[in-house]
């Protein structure tokens, strides 16, 4: 249902769980600029409001709403940037309170269009002590991750492969551009954020048609106005000279990560047959890089593969040793020409898609993961595949084009985050 141009409803009628989910999204493309912004707002919209003006007041909302749950995020998807506030509250029908459903949509329209301002005159802002509290909290967080290795070495990898610096970043800002925002800044990125950015609600439950015509009703009632979904999901650059860094970091273990160029994005005819070669090589416990990197030549903590059709990569992280760092990184890429020759057989193969099948089977059973299908299947509906048709085209790959896929992933960046024990250094 679209409730302005730009704004929409999904209505997911499930009956197997006993809570009803709301998912708010806003949507807009990724851009250096604006990512601290939007993570301040996330920030803001989960501890405080106008109605609700402390944490603890909302907290005992939530409470009130017989332990209702309540979190924002920010996260991306290939070029498109993505808020969320998610909501989930129990089942009216099973409290017999029929209001609850509407009182919590009323808490997201106050949450959305109700924050706690500062007016001095004409001039409007995020009310300052809670900015300043939230702003604070987020540097000491962003600080914080930088210590966590694989993190970081992930953020150089990004920084080393991809050309355009928007895709550089990860959903989230870093401390240094959270630094850079005022209050002032922050709000006026939001009132144009709330005119601008697409929206889609999401509600999932056991909905009959008078529950569904409430909530209708509900977000019709939300101050939104019409705006162009500008959505371009998928990035694609071209293919560059092999980058070869090292960098120091104290800690015992090193890191290795690999990236590769990956010219196949969402919906492809080669979709489905690079989702099975990604669990040859490195999805699953019976992958090249487990068995042989990990299992028995005994080279890394963790040997993993994983790709992103949307941004148009494929990363092989490991754990490692040091001293074991060309060894780990020659083992790898013999991994990666095995898959090109066809060295796997029928039965890996076999195993492979029983497992893609089964994580496909478990994901029916959360209410996130139908929620992200549905946002999916509204987003590229000439791409999406239903379950039935998922399943035979998984069934359906061959041996021929897991190969294809092989030879079309071209390597460009391998970063080397070599462990330096500070023990080790001072003695």
């Amino acid at each position: 249902m679209q409730l302005k141009k730009g704004v929409n409803l999904n209505i997911i009628k499930e009956t197997k769980f006993k809570t009803v989910s709301i998912v708010v999204r806003f949507r807009t493309e990724l851009k250096k600029n604006t990512v601290a912004k939007r993570m301040l707002i996330s920030n803001l919209w989960e501890t405080s409001n106008a109605v609700l003006k402390t944490n603890r007041d909302l907290d005992l909302k939530l409470s009130d709403m017989y332990g209702a749950s309540y979190s924002t995020t920010v996260s991306k998807k290939g070029r498109e940037h993505f808020l969320n506030l998610n909501l989930s509250i129990v089942d009216p029908k099973l409290l017999n309170e029929n209001n609850l459903l509407n009182e919590a949509i009323i808490f997201l329209k106050n949450v959305i269009f109700n924050p706690l301002l500062t007016i001095e005159g004409k001039k409007t802002s995020f009310e300052e002590e809670s900015f300043k509290r939230e702003k604070k909290n987020l540097i000491k967080y962003l600080e914080a991750t930088v210590e966590d290795r694989a993190y970081y070495a992930g953020q150089q990898l990004n920084k080393l492969y991809f050309t355009d610096e928007n895709m550089q970043i990860a959903g989230t800002a870093n401390a240094e551009l959270i630094r850079k925002e005022t209050a002032q800044t922050t709000y006026d990125y939001y009132q144009q954020m709330l005119n601008e950015d697409a929206v889609d609600i999401f509600v999932l439950g056991n909905l009959d048609d008078e529950v569904i015509d409430l909530v209708e009703k509900s977000f019709s009632n939300f101050d939104f106005i019409d705006r162009q979904d500008k959505s371009n999901y998928f990035y694609q650059q071209d293919i560059k000279e092999i980058q070869e860094i090292t960098d120091e970091k104290d800690a015992h273990q090193s890191i290795i990560q690999m990236a590769y160029n990956l010219p196949i994005q969402y919906g492809d005819d080669l979709y489905m047959a690079l989702q099975v070669y990604n669990g040859l090589l490195g999805g699953f416990p019976h992958s090249k890089l487990f068995m042989n990197v990990r299992e028995k030549e005994s080279l890394a903590y963790y040997a993993t593969s994983s790709f992103d059709s949307f941004s148009g990569i494929l990363r092989i992280r490991a754990g490692i040793e040091a001293e074991d760092k060309d060894k780990t990184q020659a083992l790898i890429t013999e991994q990666v020409e095995s898959m090109k020759n066809g060295e796997f057989s029928e039965q890996e193969i076999e195993q492979t898609k029983k497992m893609l099948a089964t994580s496909y089977h478990l994901a029916q059973d959360s209410g996130r993961n139908l929620i992200e299908q549905s946002f999916t299947r509204t987003q590229f509906p000439d791409k999406y595949m239903e379950k039935e048709e998922w399943l035979q085209a998984l069934e359906n790959v061959k041996s021929k084009d897991i190969i294809s896929v092989a030879k079309l992933i071209k390597l460009q960046v391998v970063y080397f985050l070599k462990g330096q024990d500070s023990f080790d250094e001072e003695n």
